[in-house]
């Protein structure tokens, strides 16, 4: 790993710590000022880092496969959790359904549940209470607060498999009485103290395995791990073999994107017991932080009994129009490109998904042209629509904000308004469209996946045996994209398709999976500086014009610029 970025890949960094840096600035505001004593509980985490920070050659790159085996040896393997970034208990989750096999014997610990619950999550997880008694007796909105949809994949997966949670957190009614500041400090040790506790009562009952979800600064060295050693030691002579893995650490992803990193590493040894994976950016899970914020700022006057309700599960409220303007911006700035108004841009989402009964009423649209606005739609693809100056972008997330200031940042650049005809160039055109969407959002977010061949044909698998229009859509949709991506010979295959009114749909569809297979490979090209920005800044420069040879021949020369590209065969392959 060499310090040898060149310009595009240092202008890259700059503008995106630029975004981290406003991240940052704004979650300190909205927070306001962090307590000395936490503060101090946090340097002692850092200091764990401090010496690969100084020098990072010590880390050492690992396959998955290989931080499962040691989560599979270790007793406990303890997962850090940034509360608020569902992609931190999406990774937690897949470490545990690889590590925990069918007949062994494991629990999952978590922090969210006070102790003195347990028999109500026992009962919870038997199903003998429902999820709004549950978040009653707990009072999650109050006494946890952050959004239930990041957690209940893991409580599900839990209960299907029988696969016993432990509340860990200390109840607190056990509080010191003290002054703010001092009890907080406190309450961190003494947390992590009574985790350590239980953990090693639960060993001491019966020999088992266990991974436990906890705030990241719990999993520190000398913190969590320290309490379970200490505590384990002294109840049972031998201590619990103890492992933490740290994730999306903010020092050592500046770091490593500073330096040449091996060929998809994104797992690290960090320490003789310690690991680090990384599924995300920096500023993506500041994001989170501050998304969540804000939507606890704006509701401080909330209705008592809507705040109870147990199917607070959605995720936090965000300013999508300032997020897709910030995306734009860096986008613009980062291709040397004149900067877009976004303001009078409308953003819909599934909730608003009616949204086109409405525009068919102020604009004109061909038949064809709603009934490929309503598929798109109602399938949850991310569109740009430039006639109603409309972007649609189905679950709110900030990947897909990302992705839709690119495809608006294309379209408006480009000056194209097309939405579909059944020309065969206009395949090329969506595919080259869905490229760099998802190009500039994995920019913004290098960690973000799509489903990949192996993907795809494991669908197609799936829908063999199924019937209906829908699910034959989809199955030629996927198929057509698969044999573009293996050079097969699939034009009459297309303008078969094209042909039938049914199959115009998979066409288009096609066009974007195929599309955002493409763009991983030029996201790894361009990362490898063997595709200039200023190429990709050409590219959505130029609109082809038929008697220029059309889409299609702009579409064979990126492919042949990046076909020597690696990527994953599966997006399975990373966590």
């Amino acid at each position: 790993m060499k310090r040898d970025l060149s310009p595009a890949r240092r202008h890259l960094l700059s503008t995106q710590k630029k975004i981290y840096t406003s991240l940052k600035t704004e979650a300190e505001q909205l927070l306001g000022e962090t307590p000395d004593p936490i503060l101090r509980y946090e340097r002692e985490y850092q200091k764990e880092f401090k010496p690969l920070l100084v020098k990072p050659s010590k880390l050492k790159p690992l396959r998955k496969s290989q931080l499962i085996s040691e989560i599979r040896r270790a007793d406990v393997t303890l997962i850090a959790d940034f509360h608020t970034f569902a992609q931190a208990q999406r990774t937690a989750l897949r470490l545990i359904r690889d590590a925990i096999r069918p007949g062994e014997n494991w629990c999952i610990g978590i922090e969210m549940i006070p102790s003195h619950i347990q028999a109500d999550l026992d009962r919870f997880q038997a199903g003998k209470i429902s999820l709004k008694e549950f978040h009653d007796l707990i009072d999650y909105r109050v006494e946890w607060g952050f959004p239930w949809a990041h957690y209940r994949p893991l409580f599900e997966w839990a209960k299907e498999h029988k696969v016993r949670l432990i509340a860990l957190n200390r109840p607190k009614e056990l509080f010191y009485p003290y002054t703010p500041s001092a009890r907080a400090l406190l309450d961190l040790r003494k947390r992590d103290e009574w985790a350590a506790g239980i953990i090693s009562d639960i060993f001491s009952a019966k020999r088992c395995k266990m991974i436990v979800l906890y705030g990241e600064l719990h999993v520190g060295r000398t913190h969590l791990p320290h309490e379970i050693h200490r505590i384990s030691k002294a109840f049972m002579q031998t201590p619990l073999k103890c492992i933490s893995v740290h994730q999306n650490h903010d020092g050592l992803f500046w770091k490593l994107a500073e330096m040449r990193r091996p060929e998809g590493a994104d797992i690290f040894q960090v320490g003789k017991s310690s690991f680090c994976v990384f599924s995300a950016t920096p500023w993506t899970k500041l994001q989170s932080l501050v998304s969540w914020a804000e939507s606890f700022s704006e509701h401080d006057d909330f209705d008592e009994d809507a705040e109870k309700d147990a199917d607070f599960d959605s995720e936090f409220e965000a300013d999508y129009h300032h997020w897709m303007a910030t995306y734009s911006d860096f986008l613009a700035e980062l291709f040397r490109i004149p900067k877009l108004e976004t303001e009078s841009v409308a953003i819909k989402t599934a909730d608003e998904a009616d949204f086109l009964t409405d525009a068919f009423r102020r604009a004109s649209f061909l038949p064809e042209e709603r009934q490929m606005l309503r598929f798109l739609v109602e399938n949850g693809f991310r569109i740009y629509i430039p006639r109603i100056e409309t972007l649609f972008m189905s679950s709110p997330s900030a990947n897909g904000a990302a992705e839709l200031a690119a495809l608006h940042l294309y379209r408006r650049t480009v000056g194209s308004s097309q939405i579909f005809s059944n020309h065969p160039d206009d395949f090329y055109r969506t595919v080259i469209e869905s490229m760099f969407g998802f190009f500039g959002s994995l920019l913004l977010n290098p960690k973000r996946k799509c489903d990949l061949p192996i993907d795809h044909e494991r669908r197609v698998r799936q829908l063999l045996f199924k019937k209906g229009s829908l699910v034959r859509i989809e199955r030629e949709a996927r198929t057509l994209a698969l044999r573009f991506w293996f050079h097969q010979k699939a034009t009459k295959e297309l303008e078969r398709d094209l042909k039938d009114p049914e199959l115009q749909l998979a066409t288009v569809a096609a066009a974007i999976f195929l599309g955002r297979m493409l763009a991983q490979k030029l996201n790894r090209a361009f990362l490898h500086d063997e595709i200039s920005l200023p190429e990709i800044r050409d590219l959505i420069r130029h609109k082809p014009s038929r008697s220029d040879r059309g889409y299609i021949y702009q579409y064979r020369a990126l492919v042949k610029r990046i076909a020597d590209k690696q990527i994953e065969s599966s997006k399975q392959e990373r966590l």
